[in-house]
């Protein structure tokens, strides 16, 4: 409902933006409006989408919006999908698609096996820098 609800009227808002999030999420979403994938709603622009950007993207994201909704759902997020998944559901570059195969992959892959988060090394590590 906090979400879903404007503060005054209780009016119902069915997709909120990101303005919502910045009420529990301040940080997290001036870190995102401060990087590539949110710089266009930092300006008030319409959302990023996969197709204006210079990389190559899978055909199926194309048109997707990205917003924080993008890379984790709202009502089920999982910040370590977000770190590499979310990614490789829309970037197709040869960058992105090697990380996979590489020893930042396996480190992250057995810090989120053991626990132990801080001593992996996610997409997220480095190019969503908290």
């Amino acid at each position: 409902m906090d979400c879903h609800t404007e503060k005054r009227g209780g009016e119902w808002i069915d997709s909120p933006d990101h303005s919502v999030c910045l009420q529990c999420h301040e940080f997290q979403t001036n870190g995102f409006l401060a990087r590539v994938l949110g710089m266009r709603l930092a300006q008030d622009m319409t959302p990023m989408q996969p197709h204006m950007a210079r990389l190559s993207f899978k055909e199926a994201a194309s048109h997707k919006e990205l917003t924080c909704n993008a890379c984790h759902s709202a009502h089920d997020y999982d910040t370590q999908v977000a770190a590499v998944q979310s990614c490789l559901t829309c970037h197709d570059d040869s960058h992105s698609l090697a990380f996979v195969n590489s020893p930042h992959y396996d480190a992250w892959f057995n810090a989120r096996t053991t626990g132990n988060i801080e001593s992996g090394v996610s997409c997220a590590t480095c190019h969503m820098q908290r």
